[in-house]
């Protein structure tokens, strides 16, 4: 494996007059700690620290899919957009049921997610309301 060491060279211009005494001497401070520093190799086989960024990324972005899948699964939690014809029509039934209190609020509940809910209430009521007023 090779490797790439990089060198710097520093080039300072030492004076000695007493108006630039310390400039010189912090110049030369400065050179001294240089000079105690190690050159540091660089290998060509590692990744970039932004890659290793974008990979850590992308894996967490993929085990907060599989959460949200789970939770979705656990939770019954539906989403708006995915609910069949059908599955709409049972939780529209549902809620027919517990108007007329053939079920309970607990089971209303447990049938389905309240933003779901909320949603078939709303558009039970507005067509309703289109019908008596319209």
């Amino acid at each position: 494996m090779t490797h790439n060491v990089i060198v710097n060279r520093f080039i300072s211009h030492i004076r000695i007059t007493e108006e630039d005494l310390d400039i010189t001497l912090s110049t030369l401070r400065l050179t001294t700690n240089i000079a105690k520093l190690k050159p540091i190799r660089i290998k060509k086989d590692i990744k970039y620290e932004t890659d290793l960024i974008i990979c850590k990324l992308q894996n967490e972005v993929n085990a907060l899919k599989k959460e949200l899948m789970l939770n979705n699964l656990i939770l019954n939690q539906e989403a708006i957009m995915n609910i069949s014809k059908s599955r709409m029509e049972q939780i529209n039934r549902s809620i027919f049921n517990f108007l007329n209190d053939k079920i309970s609020d607990f089971t209303l509940f447990s049938m389905s997610q309240a933003q779901v809910l909320l949603k078939c209430i709303k558009d039970l009521y507005n067509r309703l309301h289109n019908l008596c007023y319209v």
